[in-house]
C-alpha cells in the first residue's frame, strides 16, 4: 500500500519568516534539522526557543509523530518523544499514523531502509537544494506486516538503538582513557 492509505497525516513543518532566534523565558521548542542527531536515533534538546504566540494547536508535535526530513542530501525519518511542547520547522514533513494500522517505530524504520532511500533517490528534485516534495513521499509504498511483526521489528530497532549508543559512549570513554594514557607517559618520561 501507498503511504497516504497507512497514515492519518502528512504535513509539512511550520515555516518561519526570518531567522529562527532564542528568546528569554521562551516556551515552545523549535525542531530544526540540527537537533537531529547524526545517526537519526534521536532528536537532541532543542537550541531555540520561542515564547507561545498565536500558533495553530495544529502545529504542536505529539508523542509518536514521524518527523521525515524532506530537504537535503539525507531524507531520514525519526520519531518525536520529546517533552513539551515543540514545533517542526519547514524543513520536515510530519506524518501521523493510525497506531492500529501502522506503528511508528516500524514507518520510522521503513523509511530509513535501503528500498524506501532508494526511491527516494529517484525521486527528488531540485537544482541547487535537493528535496522530496508531499506527492512523493505520499506515494511511497509500505510492506505492512502483521502489528506483531512490526512490534518485533520495532523492538529489534529499540534495542540496535541502545547498542548503538552504549557502544558510542564505550569509544568516546576509551577515547579519552587512551589519550589520558599517552599524556601519563608524557608527563613519566621527564
Amino acid at each position: 500500500m501507498k503511504l497516504n492509505q497507512l497514515v492519518t497525516e502528512i504535513k509539512a513543518g511550520y515555516t518561519f519568516r526570518g531567522k529562527i532566534q532564542t528568546v528569554q523565558d521562551a516556551n515552545i521548542a523549535i525542531i530544526q534539522l540540527k537537533d537531529i542527531d547524526y545517526e537519526f536515533q534521536q532528536i537532541d534538546l532543542p537550541y531555540v526557543f520561542l515564547p507561545r504566540p498565536n500558533f495553530n494547536p495544529n502545529h504542536f508535535l505529539q508523542k509518536g509523530d514521524i518527523l521525515f526530513i524532506a530537504k537535503g542530501a539525507r531524507n531520514m525519518a525519526v520519531i518525536y518523544n520529546n517533552e513539551g511542547e515543540s514545533i517542526a520547522s519547514s524543513v520536515f514533513f510530519i506524518i501521523k499514523t493510525d497506531k492500529n494500522k501502522l506503528l511508528p517505530e516500524y514507518l520510522a524504520w521503513y523509511i530509513n531502509s535501503k528500498k524506501s532511500q532508494a526511491y527516494f533517490e529517484r525521486v527528488k528534485s531540485g537544482s541547487s537544494t535537493l528535496n522530496i516534495n508531499k506527492q512523493a513521499l505520499e506515494e511511497l509504498e509500505i510492506n505492512t506486516p502483521s502489528m506483531e511483526m512490526q512490534n518485533k521489528i520495532a523492538n529489534y530497532c529499540n534495542l540496535c538503538r541502545k547498542e548503538y549508543i552504549l557502544m558510542s559512549n564505550i569509544l568516546i570513554k576509551k577515547k579519552a582513557l587512551n589519550e589520558q594514557k599517552m599524556l601519563n607517559l608524557l608527563t613519566s618520561k621527564k
